[in-house]
């Protein structure tokens, strides 16, 4: 049952309120699960046996209420959502699937305002998911275009010694980092500055953090396009590295 939980759980916050917190990735299966009880399901009538109420985090309240009831000689008994108040040894309507009677739900009193208000949110939940599947996508394609950008760099690029010439210190997400300021030198446009951001600190604890500011700081070197010298990285770059 804990699937079913999940999926009432984020459709309702409270007595048939819609406060979606963020999804789950196999939400939407759980979504399409729903909608086919509602409609392909088998109706038949369960006694309350026990209920228990799930706090949110925006201090509404969801009720789940404990089923027993009867299918083909077999009694099951099940927790699910429940879209109004109930009380214990209350009997109710239900609809649930004979092949997986964990799968149930209580029949509201009003079928046709219930559907209407589940189609209103899993509109709503689609919605979401595919602007979430759009800023996913629009991630990957921005990565894509940095590593293209690295590798074009280091094929075509030339290196040149740097030195470190400032270190800020700033904050990502709680975590301290620094941007090294650093400089180098080329033939006919003299010194040309460049800074490199979420450098491990001095004090960093981890290994990879160690050996990447090591790489840095202790030998520089940039890689830099001949043609326009401003467009240039200190090495190691973020995500293309050179062939041992």
């Amino acid at each position: 049952m804990d699937g079913h939980i999940s999926i009432c759980g984020w459709l309702y916050a409270g007595h048939g309120r819609f406060c979606p917190p963020f999804p789950d990735p196999i939400a939407i299966g759980q979504v399409i699960t729903y909608e086919r009880l509602i409609e392909r399901g088998v109706p038949g009538m369960a006694q309350v046996i026990d209920l228990r109420e799930q706090k949110q985090k925006n201090g509404s309240k969801i009720l789940f209420a404990s089923l027993r009831f009867s299918s083909e000689g077999h009694e099951y008994r099940e927790e699910t959502f429940s879209p109004f108040p109930l009380v214990t040894g209350d009997k109710i309507a239900i609809i649930f699937d004979p092949q997986r009677p964990d799968r149930v739900i209580i029949d509201g009193a009003d079928k046709r305002r219930t559907k209407e208000r589940y189609g209103r949110e899993r509109g709503a939940f689609l919605i979401f998911f595919a602007g979430f599947l759009a800023f996913g996508l629009l991630c990957t394609l921005l990565a894509r275009l940095t590593v293209g950008r690295e590798r074009a760099l280091l094929r075509w690029g030339s290196l040149a010694p740097a030195e470190i010439c400032g270190e800020r210190e700033y904050f990502i997400k709680g975590r301290r980092v620094v941007e090294l300021t650093y400089r180098f030198s080329i033939p006919e446009k003299g010194d040309l500055i460049g800074t490199r951001t979420a450098v491990p600190t001095k004090d960093d604890s981890t290994n990879d953090g160690r050996a990447l500011r090591s790489a840095l700081v202790d030998q520089p070197t940039v890689v830099y396009d001949p043609g326009h010298p401003k467009r240039n990285r200190l090495y190691p770059l973020s995500w293309a590295k050179l062939k041992e």
